[in-house]
């Protein structure tokens, strides 16, 4: 139990000019019955010097051009600036390191209708706590995910991975246990602190922690490493007040726009220990990558909880941040609140929703992070339905609200939203059921992300007390959403974590090296790994994705998994290590129209291949083949070829080795022979110009 109140810190840099006009901020919505309390209580203003704003922006200019004495001499005049108490150091923690040696779990496959299995093993929760898993994309293109692990030896920890192919496969990175204590719930940042050196990327996850595990006195703490594992370390920011626990928390960054001079931060609730009443409302923020932290109290007065924030970019920068306010069971409405970005006490309300008889619940935030911003997006469930918001202003003027069409009939549990700052559809919503049973999934613009339903994303059950997370990848122009979800070994216990992509599709190719294959067993004498290049149909026929298999030896099947699929008519081409390039005929293009799998077969038809570039290997079953010979992949078998081949027999090389085409582990005549045959014949690769 934590009976000691502890001074949460605050750095303050500008005071957000806030309007009470309705012409500058949300407008009072007609449907939203406000009490002249409430309405009295919509504005809070603290006035700070002018001067932390300007000098915030040259600590920021200092830091990107490694100007460090500088930038440390602004921030201590920042510093100088800030009221009295509100700055803090981090108190260290004796958290201890996890290792695991357990191998990465292997893709299952096809949104693929068999999700990837990120994690096999217990998670754990703790009541009224429902964010135990987070899913972020960094600025190196790779996708992160965190989670609240358990043992039986620990009450528990937190374990990470990455996906460095958009979901198609996750591999272990870092974890740590809490010997004797428990978390809550978590938010997680990704930040580069140099693009240029990829393992100087952090994550950074920030947690509610107990010695109870019911989360009694719960303190707001952090911990952080590099994407390489290294690098560790963590500590305590901010106690509460007896009898009190830090609740639910949102992390925020400008880490979009920065990269050595990045700031972040999370804003977090306060509640009785029952969670039935908000105390305050804190956000915190560091300015040296959580050495320090400056905080303040923002306090409204009502009884607000499970905030989500996010940066909106502008002049100057600010958080929204988007929660809960509570003024009975069956009144629940949701408020906005806008901030400075410099820790602040001032806020403006927005009255967003709410009307007796309405139960708002779980909001989720996401702004699309331009300069300045252009459009937000809020995701909900209003009455146990899925409920959206979206603007195309700052400020969220003009909102909308819809009902998700195609979840009318479901009792959803919780939202979860996130968007890119580019790209078409660049908004994504996911929502779980009550029942676990269905993780659904939409995609669109702002103002229409209804119109793009994508239906139960998950092939296992999802642990319906917990919020399922989503995040979105680029790749030219087209944006993917990715979702990632708890699973149950019961609607009481989560049990391993899941993921799936759109974007992730599953090609099945039957294709023969024309050496490798034995006509009299209709079969391949070994199997071998096949690389596939998916590419547009037209000219100038550019790479779309990249995908490896493992050949078939009975069936010629190559089930090739691609993670940045572009729905449409498409080609591929094809390489093996010693025969010539082969690609798909335009007449015979591969679709993946409304579909997570599709199936093409070079083996069947000698014209499947561009220009009949194959050879007829046997004549019933009827199979065609790839020629054999390319040993240097220079397009061409030609004399360099045999030379290598010569060479090999001559020095009888062995073994798994490229110049061995018939794939007996061994050099000889045979294989100089299907190569001088197909030199004779002036075989060479052919694809459309």
């Amino acid at each position: 139990m934590h009976s000691a109140t502890f001074s949460i810190p605050a750095v303050i840099i500008f005071i957000l000019a806030l309007s009470v006009s309705n012409g500058k901020g949300f407008p009072v919505q007609d449907n939203d019955p406000l009490n002249d309390h409430e309405a009295t209580n919509s504005v809070h203003k603290e006035h700070l010097p002018d001067e932390i704003h300007s000098l915030e922006q040259l600590h920021k200019e200092a830091a990107e051009r490694n100007s460090f004495k500088e930038a440390e001499a602004i921030a201590g005049r920042i510093k100088q600036l800030i009221p009295p108490g509100r700055v803090t150091e981090t108190v260290r923690d004796n958290t201890q390191e996890i290792f695991i040696d357990k191998a990465p779990e292997e893709p299952e496959g096809e949104w693929l209708q068999q999700n990837n299995s990120v994690y096999q093993g217990s998670l754990a929760r703790a009541e009224g706590y429902h964010k135990i898993v987070d899913m972020k994309a960094g600025e190196d293109g790779n996708l992160y995910l965190a989670a609240i692990w358990k043992n039986a030896s620990y009450p528990t920890g937190l374990v990470s991975y990455r996906s460095t192919n958009n979901g198609k496969s996750w591999q272990y990175i870092y974890g740590v246990y809490m010997s004797s204590n428990y978390i809550g719930n978590i938010s997680m940042l990704v930040e580069s602190r140099n693009n240029s050196i990829a393992d100087s990327t952090r994550l950074i996850i920030f947690y509610n922690r107990s010695s109870s595990s019911n989360m009694d006195n719960a303190n707001l703490s952090f911990s952080s490493w590099r994407v390489n594992g290294t690098g560790y370390y963590s500590g305590t920011i901010a106690l509460p007040s007896a009898g009190n626990e830090m609740s639910h928390v949102s992390a925020v960054s400008d880490g979009a726009f920065y990269q050595g001079a990045t700031y972040f931060g999370a804003v977090f609730t306060e509640t009785t220990n029952d969670l039935q009443n908000k105390v305050k409302m804190h956000y915190c923020r560091t300015m040296d990558w959580g050495a320090t932290w400056t905080s303040v109290v923002i306090q409204t007065n009502y009884n607000d909880f499970c905030p989500s924030a996010d940066l909106r970019k502008g002049s100057p920068d600010s958080l929204y941040v988007v929660m809960e306010r509570r003024f009975d069971s069956d009144y629940i409405a949701l408020r906005l609140l806008a901030i400075p970005f410099s820790p602040s006490s001032s806020y403006y309300t927005y009255f967003l929703a709410g009307a007796d008889g309405n139960q708002y619940r779980n909001p989720c935030i996401t702004i699309k992070q331009n300069n300045p911003a252009d459009s937000m997006f809020i995701s909900c469930t209003k009455n146990f339905k899925v409920t959206v918001f979206s603007s195309s202003s700052p400020g969220f003027n003009g909102t909308n609200e819809f009902s998700m069409p195609g979840a009318s009939s479901v009792y959803a549990a919780y939202t979860h939203c996130s968007s890119s700052p580019q790209g078409s559809r660049p908004f994504s919503v996911v929502w779980s059921t009550y029942s676990g049973d269905t993780v659904s999934s939409s995609t669109g613009t702002n103002g229409n992300i209804h119109a793009y339903v994508k239906k139960k994303v998950n092939s296992s059950d999802c642990f319906s007390l917990a919020m399922p997370v989503s995040a979105n990848t680029s790749f030219n122009g087209t944006n993917f959403t990715n979702c990632a979800y708890p699973g149950a070994a019961s609607q009481t216990v989560p049990y391993g974590i899941f993921s799936n992509q759109e974007g992730l599709a599953v090609l099945n190719v039957k294709l023969i090296p024309e050496a490798l294959y034995n006509p009299a067993a209709d079969m391949l004498n070994r199997a071998d790994t096949i690389t596939a290049i998916l590419r547009r149909p037209v000219s100038p026929y550019e790479p779309i994705d990249t995908a490896r298999a493992v050949i078939g030896i009975s069936d010629f099947n190559c089930r090739f998994v691609f993670s940045k699929m572009v729905y449409g008519s498409l080609l591929i081409s094809v390489r093996h290590r010693n025969t010539i390039e082969t690609w798909s005929n335009t007449a015979y293009t591969i679709e993946f129209n409304n579909t997570d799998s599709t199936s093409y077969s070079f083996a069947i038809s000698q014209g499947y291949a561009y220009s009949y570039n194959q050879v007829k290997v046997q004549n019933s079953p009827v199979r065609f083949a790839f020629y054999s010979g390319d040993v240097n992949q220079d397009g061409t078998v030609d004399g360099s070829d045999l030379s290598m081949i010569d060479n090999a027999v001559a020095n009888f090389l062995s073994g798994f080795v490229k110049e061995d085409l018939t794939g007996d582990d061994f050099v000889d005549a045979t294989d100089f022979a299907f190569a001088d045959n197909n030199a004779a014949k002036f075989v060479t690769s052919r694809f459309p110009q």
